[in-house]
């Protein structure tokens, strides 16, 4: 049985007979989707340099997702997963405001500078690989999006790309020849690409 086609069955019992057992059947099925969703997020996040906790997705997510199964039963004109697919889209976007809206002066306990969002320092940029099972609908929007900003910047486009295709950050500098090395002064030019990036999806989406 496909997933989303066990999803509905699972709703459907539900629907039916609204118990306690029920929901945690179908909340349970639905768990290890919004984990890999909650982690896709978290990288799409890094892929421009920004640091956003897993758990802060995964949270939103659940909370995302209860009021979708609770609101379905009175929404006639789409599947289930379309609703959850949409409220989960705009769970994301919450996610973002809400780092977007903390001052400039205030730092978490390892001592990292919250910027509108909470950016990773320099040092600690993502060593990450997007190859993990349940990225792909996260892997294609990013590649969908940069394939409109390769009209932006070419270099920038073929660095973000490597990394979504599981480089690290050094690969793509020596590979692309941004830099002989990876010091310093390449890290910088990494974290323009990405703030140059994540510009680019602010005003574009």
């Amino acid at each position: 049985m496909e997933f989303w086609e066990e999803v509905d069955e699972k709703l459907t019992d539900y629907v039916n007979c609204p118990d306690n057992k029920n929901f945690e059947e179908l909340f349970s099925c639905l768990e290890d989707y919004l984990s890999k969703r909650a982690t896709a997020a978290k990288y799409k996040a890094e892929a421009t340099g920004v640091y956003i906790p897993f758990e802060d997705f995964y949270s939103n997510f659940r909370l995302s997702t209860w009021q979708a199964i609770e609101d379905y039963p009175s929404i006639e004109t789409s599947t289930f997963k379309s609703v959850l697919l949409h409220r989960l889209f705009f769970s994301e976007r919450a996610v973002w405001q809400l780092y977007k809206k903390k001052s400039a002066d205030q730092t978490d306990k390892d001592g990292v500078t919250y910027e509108g969002a909470r950016w990773s320092s320099t040092d600690e940029l993502p060593e990450t690989s997007y190859n993990s099972t349940g990225m792909d609908e996260e892997r294609f929007y990013l590649l969908e999006e940069l394939e409109k900003y390769a009209s932006v910047n070419r270099t920038n486009y073929n660095f973000l790309r490597l990394l979504i295709y599981g480089f690290t950050p050094k690969e793509a500098v020596i590979k692309l020849k941004i830099a002989d090395e990876y010091d310093a002064s390449a890290r910088k030019k990494v974290q323009r690409i990405r703030r140059s990036f994540k510009k680019f999806l602010e005003e574009n989406n």
